[in-house]
């Protein structure tokens, strides 16, 4: 085994040092700052740092291992969203529809808010690390109240609910007439003060309530991409029911039977060709691999899958917005929270459940593709480069214009041509007739 040392060429030293730096820095982060904080004052589980270098320091030890995100920042979602996007990012812990809730009995729920740490050096912005917390669910939902206001119009002055105060829209624990959410950009719930919503954060809020969701896509808070994988892999479907008549019994034809004797005569030809190759090339005793019938592999086959993604839209803010379904019509309030992903949705709570209307679905589904009707009147043309690259002084042209071959043994050749040879019947020899002289 090579040991790789710090003068060795395959060793970066440049990026052997920034990993060193911040291993330093993040250590004094945590010796003189995190630790003289309360962290349940905060009401937070974690803080943390993930540098360019590779670093990822969480504090306290306890949180550290119960980490669930990538330790590599690089590869981890909330790394690349807070240097993508600015302010602070809130990322709810994902669910699938499919798997159990959260058990907030045996464990509590953290939301990650995380930003990049940005300054100016020399004219550029650099941005070399992402800090952040982990919040408590139970905690940050006894503080919905703050985030509530008295304004029901824009523009009327904004009054700030405090933990003593009353207001229009209350949002207390479990209120038995609102119901207020926060939504990040993606359309997934991360926060409700509704305890029996706590155990579906992180999933994508048209299964908690598809009546509202479908009323911010169509008031145009929520816009939709469409995606097609054409390259996908899908279960088989299973065969329908389809019932037949009974056969009867089969009695063949002369016809048949000679047609029978023409397949085995032509397969028996075939297998000899076989033999004949395996043993001039050699491939009678190679074995491709092949996959197990009962292997996923085997039972999977190519398909179309549509996968629907979700942003916000261009309106920010609405005001007695009207879910109109007669008497069980609701009213809700959005407004997107500034230098945040999030959205603020305050709604009546449904009265009634004959408005259900269809959900909008963001995950991955068997689709038959796009409709081609609409491809032919929004055609789509590949650019190709303004000049063409045709040659390159690094390019080795050795390696190009390159065929496998295989060469068949000579002595087989010859042997079989021998065979060949000795096996043939003698040929007809010719008779003399004498002249006859006229």
């Amino acid at each position: 085994m090579e040991k790789v040392t710090p003068d060795s060429k395959q060793c970066n030293n440049f990026l052997l040092h920034n990993l060193i730096l911040d291993t330093g820095i993040t250590q004094q982060l945590v010796e003189r700052v995190w630790r003289d904080q309360d962290l349940n004052t905060y009401s937070l589980l974690a803080v943390f740092a993930a540098t360019d270098g590779g670093i990822t320091r969480v504090f306290p030890n306890k949180a550290a291992e119960d980490w669930t995100e990538n330790p590599e920042p690089f590869n981890a979602s909330f790394y690349r969203r807070s240097l993508d996007n600015r302010g602070y990012v809130f990322r709810p812990p994902h669910q699938e529809a499919l798997l159990r809730p959260l058990e907030l009995e045996n464990d509590t729920v953290g939301i990650l808010v995380s930003t990049a740490v940005e300054f100016s050096l020399g004219g550029r912005t650099l941005r070399p690390a992402v800090v952040g917390v982990k919040l408590d669910l139970e905690a940050w939902a006894e503080k919905f109240k703050v985030l509530a206001s008295n304004r029901t119009h824009q523009d009327q002055p904004q009054k700030q609910c405090g933990p003593s105060t009353h207001c229009e829209m209350d949002c207390e624990v479990n209120n038995e007439d609102l119901l207020c959410v926060l939504i990040d950009d993606g359309g997934f719930l991360v926060l409700s003060n509704q305890n029996h919503q706590w155990d579906q954060v992180g999933r994508f809020f048209s299964e908690v309530d598809a009546n509202l969701m479908l009323a911010l896509y169509n008031n145009s808070f929520y816009a939709r991409k469409e995606s097609f994988d054409y390259q996908a892999a899908c279960a088989p479907q299973p065969p329908g029911n389809l019932g037949a008549a009974p056969r009867g019994v089969f009695v063949p034809t002369v016809a048949d039977l000679l047609n029978l004797a023409w397949w085995s005569s032509a397969a028996a030809w075939s297998l000899f060709q076989q033999l004949l190759y395996g043993l001039v090339y050699h491939s009678w005793f190679q074995a491709d691999p092949a996959e197990a019938e009962g292997s996923p592999e085997a039972r999977e086959s190519s398909c179309v899958v549509k996968q629907t993604q979700y942003y916000f839209g261009p309106v920010n803010a609405s005001y007695n917005a009207i879910i109109d379904c007669g008497n069980c019509s609701r009213l809700f309030h959005a407004q997107r929270l500034s230098n945040t992903n999030l959205l603020f949705v305050v709604a009546e709570k449904p009265l009634c459940s004959q408005c259900e209307a269809g959900r909008l679905l963001q995950k991955e589904t068997h689709s038959d593709g796009p409709e081609q009707c609409e491809l032919v009147q929004r055609p789509r043309y590949r650019r190709g480069p303004h000049i063409c690259f045709d040659y390159n002084a690094t390019e080795d042209t050795s390696d190009c214009g390159r065929g496998a071959s295989f060469p068949p043994s000579l002595g087989v050749l010859v042997s079989l041509q021998l065979l060949l040879l000795l096996g043939l019947p003698p040929g007809p020899q010719a008779l003399h007739v004498p002249a006859r002289r006229l």
